[in-house]
């Protein structure tokens, strides 16, 4: 190379691996994705480091674990070493596109770029009220967290009200929000790329490291589909949003309409597919696409339809929850004959291959390493619960991925599965000793480890 290669990071909110073709899904959702990925190399097993966008953007943009630095606050963030942070000082130009509040400056992901664009419907500091610390309503929404699970627990009455209310008012109060104020929750995926093209309308005289991130497969489902001039399909999607708000927390009823919410995600990620097609030609176009290019596409997470009792991505390491696809198509002198790879891989190496291959050196409290350096290594997940400014930060499980097995760790039980059960439904758990305590001491290693402060 006889200047430094441009990079291009793609990142799809909520996506899970078995709903991309190349993954084995029947229906066509992602044609162009998968033409991507025969050129590439295509990574069935790989993990995000938690299964929630505050959990899992630390590995990727930072190669470092949820709980490093205290946790994942704006305030932990601003300990962390940043990609862009190092691509910048490398002499690239950097720029970022997204529409994921917990992505923004707010909260400490505004480093290092010379191009950040957080698109989003909020004023002020770009996050609703309710995200931001010290405002009454973050205090409100955590006395109603307390209420919920605390009081619940406790049996107090104020514990049973707010869980019999909250799907209630939740559900009214988007209704009504949705009729007096429409604000959509985030950009849709050809939005993005009109943000894209406007900072790309010449040929950069820099290398490029560019960082897009899609929501469309996110919740709620469809909402490309509400600024749309179909009437039936927009009314779909406001339907099934207000069902999933309603049923959320009732599992055994949401379950009746799963068929309609896959239906709708599918949906989702052929509009990804449709954007990308789109970005990517005119990333050709103006030379940033070109045969030295190395183009990295992986989620943050998946999304669960009712597997293991629950819905949309909450806190949980079943594969629906953690397992991600991860597509990397850049020289075969670097990344190797296109193919597929059965090795597990944890998204903490993203931005150490993606430096690798830039020929520049990570930081020193980066935890990963060059993806394709060949070496087998343990894959961590960290879960925890937090409010909704990412104060109260609180480990509930951890995971860890070795010796062909999954060991999950809760407070109430361990879970052991084989990597040869995608869809974790036989725990294996106290039938093989041997490997429930291999993988629970390296676990607790990692745990009681000395952590960046």
């Amino acid at each position: 190379m006889s200047k430094k290669p441009n990079v291009i990071l793609i990142t799809l909110d909520a996506l899970r691996p078995d709903h991309l073709g190349v993954y084995g899904h029947k229906k066509n959702t992602s044609p162009f994705l998968d033409s991507l990925a025969e050129r590439g190399v295509v990574f069935k097993n790989s993990f995000s480091t938690g299964s929630a966008t505050p959990q899992s953007f630390p590995g990727i943009l930072s190669s470092t674990y949820p709980l490093d630095f205290g946790g994942y606050s704006r305030e932990a963030l601003n300990k962390r070493t940043l990609i862009s942070e190092v691509f910048q000082k490398a002499g690239y130009k950097t720029m970022g596109f997204h529409s994921n509040a917990y992505l923004s400056e707010y909260f400490g992901y505004g480093k290092g770029w010379d191009v950040f664009r957080y698109l989003n419907y909020f004023k002020n500091s770009g996050v609703s009220r309710a995200m931001r610390s010290s405002t009454w309503q973050a205090k409100f929404a955590k006395k109603l967290f307390d209420w919920e699970t605390k009081g619940a627990e406790k049996k107090t009455i104020f514990g049973r009200i707010a869980k019999l209310l909250e799907p209630v008012i939740s559900t009214l109060r988007k209704i009504y929000l949705n009729i007096v104020r429409p604000i959509p929750p985030y950009y849709t995926a050809f939005e993005m790329n009109e943000a894209v093209k406007e900072e790309i309308k010449e040929k950069q005289n820099k290398p490029v490291f560019l960082w897009v991130h899609y929501m469309d497969a996110h919740d709620p489902y469809g909402l490309f589909l509400r600024k749309g001039k179909n009437f039936f399909p927009k009314m779909k999607s406001y339907f099934l949003d207000y069902l999933m708000t309603f049923f959320g927390e009732y599992p055994k009823v949401n379950r009746l309409f799963r068929r309609f919410y896959l239906e709708m995600y599918d949906e989702g990620i052929r509009n990804i597919d449709n954007a990308l097609k789109e970005l990517f030609a005119r990333l050709s176009e103006r030379g940033i696409l070109n045969d030295e290019t190395a183009v990295f596409i992986t989620a943050d997470h998946g999304e669960e339809f009712g597997e293991h009792g629950g819905f949309i991505h909450p806190q949980k390491a079943f594969g629906e929850n953690i397992k991600v696809p991860l597509i990397v198509v850049a020289p075969e002198k670097f990344a190797g004959e296109p193919g597929k790879t059965e090795t597990p891989r944890s998204l903490i190496d993203l931005a150490p291959t993606m430096l690798a291959y830039s020929g520049i050196s990570q930081p020193a409290n980066f935890r990963g390493k060059n993806i394709f350096d060949g070496e087998e290594r343990d894959v961590i997940i960290e879960l925890s619960t937090h409010e909704a400014d990412l104060s109260g930060i609180s480990l509930k499980a951890s995971a860890i991925i070795s010796e062909g097995h999954k060991l999950i760790k809760m407070k109430s039980c361990s879970l052991l599965f084989s990597l040869d059960d995608p869809r974790d439904e036989k725990n294996l758990f106290g039938k093989n000793e041997k490997i429930d305590s291999l993988l629970g001491k390296k676990l607790e290693k990692f745990l009681n480890s000395n952590r960046n402060k």
